[in-house]
């Protein structure tokens, strides 16, 4: 018997254990210590594993020379490792990018055609200010050829959005998504005015990152005290749109949009693979798609918390990603209160949310194993009706800006009848890591949509696809069609883990329902 402990230090500080080749369970330390974005030594997710004895230990990290031992005590603490033979982390000759890649692959699986597909990894930065890899994908099981990478803080899309985020005011590594919500309110004749700098911008980040660029030691670009000067670029950027949260965000996502249009462009890109946390961004995945004739794959886990899967994939080629991201064991115990209860068994679950839903109640849901990653698939959920009144109530229940997307949950047989290019995804509708047009949006799904920037009178959605793998939320799609899905928690608060999570979370929520239509329901044992 073998078991392995895979670990992410930094930004989405995590741990997985792999017991015989096959993901046993999977915490992110934010879950556990309940502070958002938690970068600290997943020490509480590793003590969720129990007391075992590891063959190896794989550590992902992001350190800019590639030393292990050079992260801060915060973020890696050897000491506070559980017993081990052995620890294989990154070195010059396999980065963070790589380890991103190798996770792609391991999710994807062989459902991605062999020939004519590239892998791209594009994020904040990894090790020696790389910021965008390209890669030619190889095969499930072989190793993926780079043939481009980028180094350099000024020239990466990520540390521009998130930069684009602190510019107004809001939580870096948290609140970037917003800024899709904010750039829809851009008029057009703004959009027009704004044209000639998105593509001054734009010409200058892509010419930056096609440069080739050999790692210098000792170049300043490679340290992060750079860092700091980065974002005043941006800010003086940014400075001529006098922190107009609709013009930043349509600047923001424009150049991000363009410049990816123009990677693909440049290397041909047919299919194409996705990774790292540029790739959280769901309207640039579509406007990649927009732009290849082929078929397209985003990780799930495309923040840092992915790349200790590729990092076990080097070893253990053979590896497979589950298709069920529900990792984090739990033992939801039994909780009652008003509008709160605990059931039995999973048709006690059905009965409740179908009886709340025929009033259009917001239900609650709280079952099984917690989700690993940044998206609650159904375990760990609100649902309702996919209405824009219910979307705007829930905000209102959680304290979340009004500006918080939903997303839609559709059967997987109607997935193709609801939305344009799902038969070119592969396997990402399963998890709302993809935006896709509606073929036929109604008014009565507005909760769900949101306005396709640059496309009048079309909408989009960010689905989940539902399949036999979680029978309870099939059984109420079939009755209901599309719902909305949202995140069980309050605003600035990781997902709920725990039953007492649960209950605080709900009694939050009782504060603001001053419609009396919040309920809650919780599948009792351990799963």
């Amino acid at each position: 018997m073998s078991n392995d402990l895979l670990l992410s230090l930094g930004h989405n500080a995590s741990a997985v254990h792999i017991k015989d080749g096959d993901v046993e369970m999977g915490f992110e330390e934010e879950r556990l210590t309940k502070t958002k974005s938690d970068s600290s030594f997943p020490h509480n997710a590793i003590e969720q594993m129990g007391d075992i004895q590891y063959d190896t230990i794989y550590v992902s990290h992001w350190d800019p020379f590639c030393k292990l031992e050079n992260m801060s005590s915060k973020h890696w603490k050897p000491k506070a490792l559980p017993d081990h033979d052995q620890i294989i982390t990154l070195d010059q000759d396999f980065t963070h990018h790589d380890a991103h890649a190798h996770s792609a692959v391991a999710f994807q699986n062989s459902d991605m055609p062999t020939k004519d597909t590239h892998i791209i990894v594009a994020d904040g930065f990894g090790n020696y200010g790389e910021c965008l890899s390209i890669y030619e994908y190889n095969g499930p099981s072989k190793n993926p050829t780079l043939i481009h990478r980028s180094h350099g803080y000024s020239s990466s899309l990520g540390l521009m959005y998130q930069y684009a985020t602190a510019n107004l005011g809001l939580r870096m590594n948290q609140d970037e998504y917003k800024l899709l919500g904010y750039e829809a309110h851009t008029d057009d004749t703004t959009k027009l005015a704004m044209c000639p700098h998105i593509d001054k911008v734009a010409n200058r980040m892509f010419t930056d990152i096609m440069k080739k660029k050999v790692f210098d030691p000792h170049d300043p670009l490679y340290d992060t005290s750079a860092l700091v000067k980065t974002q005043m670029m941006w800010d003086k950027e940014l400075s001529r749109y006098d922190r107009k949260k609709a013009h930043i965000a349509y600047f923001t996502q424009s150049v991000l949009e363009i410049v990816l249009e123009r990677i693909i462009e440049e290397f041909d890109i047919c299919n194409v693979i996705l990774a790292g946390g540029v790739f959280m961004n769901v309207k640039a995945n579509l406007a990649i798609l927009e732009n290849i004739p082929g078929k397209i794959s985003v990780m799930p886990l495309s923040g840092d918390q992915g790349a200790p899967l590729g990092l076990y994939h080097v070893d253990y080629p053979e590896f497979r990603m589950p298709n069920k991201l529900n990792w984090g064991s739990r033992y939801l115990h039994k909780r009652e209160g008003k509008h709160l209860v605990t059931v039995q068994t999973g048709n006690e679950v059905v009965d409740f949310i179908d009886t709340h839903l025929s009033k259009n109640h917001i239900v609650n849901v709280v079952k099984g194993a917690m989700e690993f990653g940044s998206r609650a698939l159904g375990n760990t959920s609100t649902i309702m009706l996919p209405t824009k009144e219910n979307a705007d109530y829930v905000n209102i229940i959680n304290g979340r800006d009004s500006i918080m997307p939903m997303a839609p949950m559709v059967l997987a047989p109607e997935m193709d009848k609801t939305f344009m290019h799902a038969d070119r995804v592969v396997k990402s509708t399963n998890y709302m890591i993809m935006a896709l047009p509606y073929i036929d949006p109604s008014k009565n799904i507005m909760g769900a949509a949101h306005p396709w920037v640059n496309h009048p009178g079309m909408f989009t959605g960010r689905p989940q696809r539902v399949g036999a793998t979680d029978p309870i939320m099939s059984l109420i799609l079939s009755k209901y069609g599309i719902l909305i899905n949202t995140s069980f928690n309050i605003h600035g608060q990781p997902i709920c883990y725990s039953s007492a999570d649960v209950q605080r979370h709900h009694e939050y929520q009782m504060e603001k329902d001053y419609k009396n239509r919040v309920y809650t329901v919780i599948l009792q044992g351990d799963r």
